[in-house]
């Protein structure tokens, strides 16, 4: 957990249901200002419905297939100036 944390990448992990079951500090800080408040929460609750849907659509895919997703860019959700992130969407082996 402490690893997770000392990342300067965004670490999100979700069920298939969309909701967050744990992120780092640095997500939690950039989409919620708090270090600890995405946990527990749907990603249709924080974000704009495009874009959990979009995110919703690709997580259900990797997990269908088993395929990771990779190279996905998009301008990130949030106030603020614009920010870009690269996506890596894969199948976790956690329960």
């Amino acid at each position: 957990r402490e690893i997770l944390d000392q990342l300067p990448a965004f670490v999100v992990v979700k069920d298939a249901e969309n909701n967050v079951l744990d992120a780092n500090h640095t997500a939690n800080l950039y989409f919620t200002g708090d270090a600890t408040s995405m946990r527990g929460h749907n990603c249709y609750e924080m974000f704009p419905p495009e874009v959990a849907e979009r995110w919703h659509a690709q997580d259900l895919r990797v997990l269908a297939d088993g395929e990771s997703l990779s190279g996905l860019v998009e301008q990130m959700p949030g106030s603020g100036p614009p920010r870009w992130m690269a996506t890596i969407c894969f199948r976790s082996a956690m329960p």
